[in-house]
C-alpha cells in the first residue's frame, strides 16, 4: 500500500501537480467579461464561472478563480500547466497552443456602433472606414487584424468598459464585443441599450460555437480528459442547461 500511494505521489508530482481534496492544486484565471466572468462584491461571477463550478465539483477540486486583465491572464495560462482559463475563444491562432476543455458558454460576436450617428455596415471592408475600439490580444482583435482591419485604426483597452466608455464619448466609431456583453454594460452605465447602441456587423465567420475553457499544452492530457469528462457529464444531466436557463430569466439577464 505504501508503495502504491509513493507511485501516485511521484505521478503528482512528475506532472507538477499536487493531490488536493482528491484533485489537483490548479489555479484559474478569467477576465471580467460580463455577464460571462465578472466581480461584484469581491465575489467571481457570471454564466461562464458557474460553469465552470460545476465542472470542478465532478472533478472533485477546490481552486481559485483570479480576474486578471486578459493579456495577462492569456499568458499566465499560455506558460503553465496548472493554470487553466476561461472564457477563450477557440481560433486558428489558438488551436496548437491550447488543449480545449469544451465550450461552456454560447457567444455572438458583433461590433456595435451609436445609434445615433446612424452607420451602415454592408460587409467587412466598410468597418475600415471607422476607428474600432477592441481589447487587447482578445478575439475580437485577433479576428480583425487577420481579416486586414488596419492596426493603426484600432484603439485597443484592457476592458470592454473601458471601449464603451471611449464610444459613448465619440473617442470610437465601433465596438467591437460579444453582443450579451454589450447589453449588459450599456445597462450597468444607466443607458438603454434600444436607444443607445445598435449591431451594425456580425462577426459570422467567426467560430460561433461558444466560448471554452482550456489548458495550455504543458497540461498532461489526463489532467484535460478529467475536465472533459466532467464538462460532459454536466451537460448531460441537464445542470449547463439549467445555468443557461437560469441566467437567460435572472436579474443578470435582464440587465443584459
Amino acid at each position: 500500500m505504501q508503495s502504491v500511494f509513493l507511485a501516485m505521489l511521484l505521478w503528482f508530482i512528475s506532472f507538477g501537480l499536487l493531490p488536493t481534496a482528491y484533485g489537483m492544486a490548479i489555479r484559474i484565471v478569467t477576465e471580467e467579461y460580463p455577464p460571462y466572468n465578472f466581480t461584484q462584491n469581491g465575489a467571481v461571477q457570471g454564466v461562464g464561472t458557474d460553469v465552470v463550478r460545476e465542472t470542478l465539483k465532478i472533478v472533485d477540486i477546490e481552486a481559485p478563480i483570479e480576474v486578471l486583465p486578459w493579456a495577462r491572464a492569456y499568458k499566465m495560462a499560455l506558460e503553465n500547466g496548472k493554470v487553466p482559463i476561461y472564457t477563450i475563444s477557440r481560433t486558428p491562432e489558438r488551436e496548437r497552443l491550447f488543449k480545449w476543455v469544451g465550450v461552456i458558454t454560447p457567444v455572438d460576436q458583433c461590433v456595435f456602433a451609436l445609434k445615433a450617428e446612424q452607420i451602415h455596415i454592408a460587409q467587412f471592408d466598410d468597418l475600415k472606414r471607422y476607428e474600432m475600439g477592441a481589447v487587447i490580444d482578445d478575439v475580437q482583435e485577433q479576428y480583425l487584424l487577420r481579416r486586414g482591419f488596419p492596426r493603426t485604426k484600432i484603439q485597443s483597452n484592457t476592458t470592454h468598459e473601458a471601449n464603451f466608455r471611449k464610444l459613448l464619448k465619440h473617442r470610437i466609431d465601433l465596438w467591437a464585443v460579444l453582443e450579451l456583453t454589450a447589453y449588459y454594460l450599456v445597462r450597468e452605465n444607466h443607458y438603454d441599450p434600444e436607444t443607445t447602441i445598435e449591431k451594425v456587423f456580425c462577426m459570422e465567420d467567426l467560430s460561433v460555437e461558444g466560448d471554452y475553457m482550456a489548458f495550455s499544452n504543458k497540461t498532461a492530457d489526463v489532467v484535460v480528459e478529467k475536465f472533459q469528462r466532467a464538462l460532459r457529464e454536466i451537460k448531460s444531466n441537464g445542470t449547463y442547461a439549467k445555468i443557461i436557463r437560469s441566467y437567460q430569466r435572472s436579474e443578470h439577464a435582464t440587465r443584459q
